[in-house]
C-alpha cells in the first residue's frame, strides 16, 4: 500500500515490514461532515458521551473516552463484556454500561450506539462490514429515513469508500426547517489517530486497510457482463435484419 498524506499516523512505518504496492494507494486527506442543520435547538440535555466508533476498512472499532486517554475494545480484559445489556438508561436512548479494562481501569461507558446491534449490543458492530455497519446505524437512528443521516445521495458513496472514518455522537436536536427531531453525528474521515491519542495495533490497521483498498480495486477491474443484443450492435450488425451489417434503409 503506497500512502498519499501531509502527516505522519502510527502504522506509517509498517511500510518497512509491508512495503509498497503501487497499485493499491490511500490518499489520506482529512475531511469533515456533520448531518447538523442549519437551524435547530437541543431538544435533550447531552450527556457525557464517552463512545465513539472508528470504521478501519471492513472493521469496527470501539473506542471508549477517559480524560486524557483513549481505550480500544481491544482494551478490555473480557471482549465478552460487549455483550451485556446496558445497566441505566441515562436519556433519549442513550444507555450506560461499566467495563474494565487490562490495566484494571473501570470505566462507565456512556454510549448512543447500542441500538445499532439488535441481539448483543456492542459486540454485534463487531462482525459487521462498512454496509452492514451503514444499514443498521441508520435502521437503529434515523429509522430508516437515510436522508437523515447524508441528505446528498452522493455522501454515501464517500462513507462506502473512504478506508477510515471516526463516528461521533454530537446531540439529539429539532430540526425547524424540516419541523423534526433528529440525531447529530460527526464524521471524520482520515483522522489523524497519533494527534487525537487513538493508539491501535499498527498491523491491524495496516491489514485491515490493504483487505479493503484491494477489494476496491477487484471490484473496479470486474468487466460487466454485456448482453447478446449489446454484444451484436458492438459487432456492427443488426437483429431486426437477419444480423446483415447495419444499412441506411431506403426511405419510401
Amino acid at each position: 500500500m503506497k500512502i498519499i498524506s501531509k502527516f505522519k499516523d502510527l502504522y506509517d512505518f509498517k511500510v518497512a515490514k509491508y512495503g509498497i504496492d503501487e497499485k493499491l494507494i490511500y490518499n489520506r486527506r482529512t475531511k469533515k461532515y456533520s448531518n447538523e442543520p442549519n437551524s435547530y435547538k437541543i431538544s435533550y440535555r447531552k450527556n457525557a458521551i464517552n463512545h465513539s466508533i472508528l470504521l478501519v476498512g471492513n472493521q469496527t472499532v470501539h473506542l471508549f473516552h477517559r480524560e486524557n486517554k483513549v481505550y480500544s475494545h481491544f482494551d478490555l480484559l473480557n471482549i465478552n463484556s460487549l455483550q451485556l445489556s446496558p445497566s441505566k438508561q441515562l436519556g433519549n436512548l442513550i444507555y450506560q454500561l461499566s467495563l474494565t479494562f487490562q490495566d484494571g481501569t473501570n470505566l462507565d461507558v456512556i454510549s448512543r450506539f447500542f441500538g445499532v446491534g439488535t441481539e448483543s449490543y456492542l459486540y454485534e458492530m463487531l462482525t459487521m462490514d462498512r454496509k452492514e455497519f451503514a444499514n443498521a446505524f441508520v435502521n437503529k437512528m434515523f429509522y430508516r429515513r437515510r436522508e437523515l443521516m447524508f441528505p446528498e445521495v452522493k455522501e454515501w458513496e464517500v462513507f462506502y469508500n473512504h478506508p477510515i472514518v471516526l463516528i461521533e455522537y454530537i446531540n439529539h436536536v429539532y430540526d425547524f426547517d424540516n419541523r423534526k427531531s433528529i440525531e447529530v453525528f460527526k464524521l471524520t474521515y482520515s483522522p489523524n489517530l497519533q494527534s487525537i491519542g487513538i493508539y491501535i495495533d499498527p498491523d491491524f490497521i495496516w491489514q485491515s486497510l490493504v483487505d479493503f483498498l484491494s477489494k476496491q480495486r477487484s471490484d473496479k477491474e470486474v468487466v460487466p457482463e454485456i448482453s447478446d443484443d449489446l454484444k451484436i450492435q458492438i459487432k456492427g450488425f443488426d437483429k431486426e435484419v437477419s444480423f446483415r451489417p447495419k444499412m441506411r434503409k431506403k426511405i419510401l
